[in-house]
């Protein structure tokens, strides 16, 4: 059995959820039942970002990324710190600008600056070991597949890696300013 799907049925097991039935949404007309979507597993008000991260991992495998993007936005807000919250945001805008054959500035950027912090260690229990990715403690504590992964993604959207002692904000302007040029996917 997949380790997500494993995830999810406990999940609902733990809250007496059944994904069986449908539940009826909050607004439907009198007399009528409508189920809720594939990926409302539990309530709006139970939505931490591990959750979020379930909701839009389902949504991924469904092809709603505009979903999944919702979902991961959702779980920025509380869960920033989260080197999970930044990979499934990034892989959730990428999967979506890679589905629409379009690479718009926004969605762009804030993929690039997610696997960037995954890259350089930013984010995650390494959090702070580094400034810019560059220090004493660098690669001595962080998760080498995260960061790996951060490396190959940033290669693949953008074609270059950030220079040793550049900012975030400077590497993302420059690698927004690839955008006009030959997409390097």
């Amino acid at each position: 059995m997949k380790p997500a799907v494993l995830a999810l049925a406990l999940l609902c097991a733990l809250t007496g959820l059944s994904l069986a039935s449908p539940v009826p949404a909050k607004e439907a007309a009198p007399g009528q039942t409508q189920s809720k979507e594939f990926d409302d597993i539990t309530s709006d008000d139970f939505d931490g970002h591990r959750v979020l991260i379930l909701k839009a991992q389902q949504a991924l495998r469904h092809g709603a990324y505009d979903r999944a993007v919702k979902h991961m936005e959702r779980a920025m807000t509380t869960g920033q710190k989260d080197v999970d919250v930044h990979y499934f945001y990034a892989m959730a805008l990428e999967q979506k600008m890679e589905k629409a054959h379009f690479r718009d500035q926004d969605s762009f950027s804030k993929c690039v600056n997610s696997w960037l912090k995954i890259y350089r260690g930013e984010v995650g229990d390494e959090k702070g070991l580094t400034i810019k990715g560059i220090g004493l403690a660098a690669g001595a504590f962080s998760n080498d597949e995260m960061a790996a992964q951060g490396k190959e993604h940033l290669l693949s959207l953008v074609g270059f890696l950030p220079k040793a002692w550049e900012s975030d904000a400077k590497y993302v302007k420059r690698a927004v300013a690839t955008l006009g040029q030959a997409s390097h996917h």
